[in-house]
Formats: structure tokens, sequence, C-alpha cells
């Protein structure tokens, strides 16, 4: 069972500590799973083994921030009446720079500490890139070094 990201306290301040019938409780909850659903796909590539996560204490801070973020995105998105898109300014702090974020993440260009604990992950996240030095043949095919019989000629002198 999967739970959701973000602190409802957390997206409320953000939010300018709304009233009930601006930002309903309900509301809040669905930007949060949306918020939740979308970190999963992101994360789920480099770390398969964790996420999703099942229990509230092993949400690491980091998710939990972007959550809250993306959530208050979600909301201000909605509440939002117009022709004209949401300003810049919010689309830029609350969405572009996390989904940039989650990117990095998910291409492994950045990690997040409290998960590098866990053994499955950590084992084969270098194997994930791993590229053969040599390539391996069939054993007919191949051939001494002559280099090598030099060297080891020199050093045994």
């Amino acid at each position: 069972m999967s739970i959701r990201y973000g602190v409802s306290g957390d997206i409320r301040s953000s939010l300018g500590t709304p009233t009930e019938s601006e930002y309903s409780a309900a509301s809040i909850v669905l930007a949060q799973t949306r918020a939740t659903n979308l970190i999963n796909a992101y994360l789920e590539k480099s770390y398969p083994s964790t996420v999703p996560f099942t229990a509230s204490g092993d949400v690491p801070a980091l998710v939990n921030t972007i959550a809250t973020d993306l959530s208050v995105y979600y909301l201000k998105r909605d509440k939002h009446k117009g022709p004209t898109p949401l300003s810049d300014d919010i689309k830029g702090e609350y969405w572009d720079k996390n989904i940039e974020l989650l990117e990095k993440i998910s291409k492994e260009e950045i990690r997040i500490p409290e998960l590098e604990s866990g053994e499955g992950d950590m084992i084969q996240a270098p194997q994930k890139k791993y590229q053969q030095t040599f390539d391996e043949g069939a054993i007919e095919d191949s051939v001494i070094d002559p280099d090598k019989l030099d060297d080891i000629s020199d050093s045994k002198g």
C-alpha cells in the first residue's frame, strides 16, 4: 500500500493558510495524490526496490518537499480562473525547478542520500551503466599480446 507524499500543513502554509472553503481537505488530498503519482513515475527508475514508499517515515525529506511544492502548484492551477496561464514565477517556483530535479534523479545525476543505504539499489546502481572494457569473443579468436610477453620476460630479468 502506497502513501501520499508531502505535508498538508506545509501545503496550507505555502498557500497562505487558506480557509476550508478556499482549499478543502479533499482538494489537498487530490493534489498530494497527483504529486505522489508523478514523483513515483520519476523515482521508480532509479529506486525500483524502494518506490513507491509504504510508510510515511520512509519518505525522504527531499521527496516530501518536492511533493509539497507540486501539490501547491496543482492547487493554484486548479483555482486559477481566466484565459491566461499561471504566472511564470509560480510555475517556475512550484513546478519547473521540481520537475528538473526529478529528471536529474531519474537519470541518476543526483542521488537521494536517505535511499542509498538500501543494499538492492546500491548493488545494482553501478551495473546499470556498465560497459565492458574488453570484447569477449570466442576463445579461438584470441591472440597473445606480444608486448605482454615482452613485459613478462623483462620483469623476470
